[in-house]
């Protein structure tokens, strides 16, 4: 009988090499499947890594700024700029406006953005008013290491509060300045300012029409007075005519339940 595996190897040392047949896509998924399922059943814990998160979240991201050839990305709410910095070393070439309050990162965004002649920092919040506001620096540990800031007064109590006052701005105000980085501007709106995100967007203006994608921190769990329910943020995105495209983790509460979600949602 003349017989041939459909699977032959070949050693060349210590290594082993595999040459073709090779099993289908197919067949791999239903090995990974059902050695992913054996695992599970004889207790295996598959690990919630917060970098492999983060890196699969960066990825998606990547994939839907390609798609919908964005060239200008509002991260509002920047902090220390390390996601911006993030986005640059995945890959992202077009233009970055920061808008950061804290007049204590703003070192570090201006490290990050050195030599970066396409990266524009703002040192100020978004909201739906121009004027001023407190901005509460919620603070933890005898190092005073900040750990969270919104607007808005967190609940409960037990932390330390800072306060400082900073300049507000809409976000259809910089259309002037927009319009000299990226004159047809295919934007990217990132938002993260703990329970202001609606302030960020109603302050948009006709600027919203430009937003082809958006990402908002959304809170099933509110960590803030008067912070708004996740479903209701959704449905507010909808009604601007965004559809959503992925839900990701950002917290959990010790039972294992969601705390808050970051929401990618693309123009549909």
């Amino acid at each position: 009988m003349n017989y041939r595996p459909p699977l032959r190897i070949v050693r060349m040392g210590r290594c082993v090499l595999f040459r073709k047949p090779w099993p289908g896509k197919p067949m791999l998924k239903r090995i990974a499947a059902s050695l992913g399922h054996r695992a599970i059943a004889a207790g295996a814990h598959v690990p919630d890594v917060a970098s492999f998160r983060a890196f699969d979240q960066q990825a998606r991201t990547m994939r839907l700024i390609r798609k919908l050839d964005i060239n200008l990305v509002l991260d509002v709410g920047a902090n220390r700029g390390f996601w911006s910095q993030h986005l640059r070393q995945s890959g992202y070439t077009g233009a970055i406006m920061t808008f950061e309050p804290l007049a204590a990162n703003a070192p570090a965004i201006a490290a990050k953005r050195n030599g970066d002649p396409n990266w524009h920092a703002m040192a100020c919040a978004l909201g739906k008013e121009d004027g001023t506001a407190d901005f509460n620096m919620i603070v933890t540990g005898e190092d005073d290491e900040t750990v969270l800031s919104s607007f808005l007064p967190l609940k409960g109590k037990g932390s330390r509060t800072q306060v400082e006052t900073v300049e507000v701005k809409r976000l259809d105000g910089f259309l002037p300045m927009i319009r000299e980085i990226v004159p047809d501007a295919r934007i990217f709106l990132k938002m993260d300012t703990q329970g202001f995100d609606a302030n960020v967007v109603a302050g948009a203006g006709a600027l919203i029409d430009q937003v082809r994608l958006l990402q908002s921190e959304v809170s099933v769990v509110p960590l803030y007075e008067g912070m708004v329910h996740y479903t209701d943020s959704l449905s507010e995105y909808e009604k601007l005519g965004f559809r959503l495209a992925d839900l990701f983790v950002v917290n959990r509460m010790p039972d294992g339940t969601v705390l808050e979600y970051d929401c990618l949602m693309m123009r549909g």
